[in-house]
């Protein structure tokens, strides 16, 4: 019995030495994550109280009339736009001062005006703007509504601030870049023999026709090809260049050559003959 009583005091005494361990341990622990709170707090202090700093400070920079804009500064080569009316458009939108103002605000009403293309703006410290505006380049007439630029996009200025000696091109709604391109070709092609095409139509039918400046139509067809159109040019420089005056058209739509009708004196209809 004492034997066994013997055994079973030896055995207990580690066990509260563990528990005794264990609890320094869990003392420890907690200790820790005590001190780890209150820093986690003290840096959410330093952050809120950062953060509440830049938003009073934000404020005082955007308040209107802490830093007000002194001058603005238009450039670009401007033909259609007016500088006055583009100071006064900006004008309205220089409320917010130096750090206030909107830029994407004033970007958009200018860019509201149909002669404008692009614009870029830019702040100089300490009370400049610098606002530079591309203006839209026109090529063509666009279905008498309209101008195309030297992309073909279509742009709606007022008809009176339109230049009077642009091409006119007629088409399909949503075609104008395409009809563009192929006027760009035609004209050059046309060009080597002295012409230039100041119409060029296409209609619902995808068929073409285009008028030169010395009063020629030429009637193209679906088939819209360049080679049967420089193959005719070469036998106009030839031959009818001399006689252009009295011819009223030329129709390309035969398969192996062309026909040209001419004027007839004092009279409403044309002679039509064939070269192939």
């Amino acid at each position: 019995m004492n034997r066994v009583a013997l055994l079973s005091n030896t055995q207990h005494r580690p066990r509260r030495q563990a528990v005794r361990r264990g609890t320094r341990r869990m003392t420890a622990s907690r200790s820790w994550l005590g001190s780890l709170e209150l820093r986690r707090l003290g840096w959410l202090l330093l952050f809120l109280l950062f953060m509440g700093g830049l938003v009073r400070g934000g404020e005082w920079l955007l308040a209107p009339g802490r830093f007000p804009i002194g001058v603005v500064n238009v450039s670009g080569q401007l033909q259609h736009l007016s500088r006055k009316k583009i100071q006064h458009l900006i004008g309205a939108h220089l409320q917010g001062g130096f750090f206030g103002a909107n830029l994407t605000n004033i970007a958009k009403a200018l860019q509201s005006l149909s002669w404008v293309k692009d614009v870029s703006i830019r702040r100089i410290w300490p009370n400049r703007l610098d606002i530079h505006i591309v203006e839209q380049k026109p090529r063509a007439r666009w279905d008498g509504t309209a101008l195309l630029n030297a992309k073909g996009q279509v742009f709606h200025p007022p008809p009176n601030t339109w230049p009077t000696d642009l091409p006119s091109l007629y088409g399909p709604t949503g075609g104008a870049e395409v009809l563009w391109v192929r006027y760009e070709r035609v004209q050059r092609l046309f060009a080597l023999a002295g012409l230039n095409v100041m119409t060029l139509h296409e209609d619902a039918r995808h068929a073409y026709r285009l008028h030169l400046n010395n009063g020629i139509k030429v009637i193209i067809g679906r088939d819209w090809s360049l080679l049967r159109m420089k193959k005719m040019l070469v036998v106009y420089r030839r031959l009818l260049a001399p006689r252009a005056a009295m011819i009223a058209h030329i129709d390309l739509r035969y398969p192996n050559g062309f026909a040209v009708a001419w004027k007839v004196a004092n009279s409403g209809t044309s002679n039509q003959s064939r070269s192939n």
